[in-house]
């Protein structure tokens, strides 16, 4: 399964394409700075990071012992 990640266009009546080189993202985001911040170190501490994440179908989680989510 792959993900696609977009980023919507602030220009107006910008239509995006879909074709085999352009894929239709499955996951929007506003901007890169709103992707980017998600990804931050500090946001992949938070528990709540990496449960988003896996909410997007960007990563699975497993857990590797007790308490504590693994990243796939």
């Amino acid at each position: 399964m792959h993900t696609v990640i977009g980023i919507r266009s602030a220009k107006p009546n910008h239509r995006e394409v879909d074709d085999a080189n352009n894929p239709t993202p499955s996951v929007w985001f506003d901007s890169w700075r709103q992707l980017a911040g998600l990804l931050s170190d500090e946001n992949r501490a938070l528990s709540r990071t990496p449960r988003t994440l896996e909410g997007y179908g960007l990563v699975k989680l497993h857990r590797s012992s007790p308490g504590i989510p693994a990243l796939d």
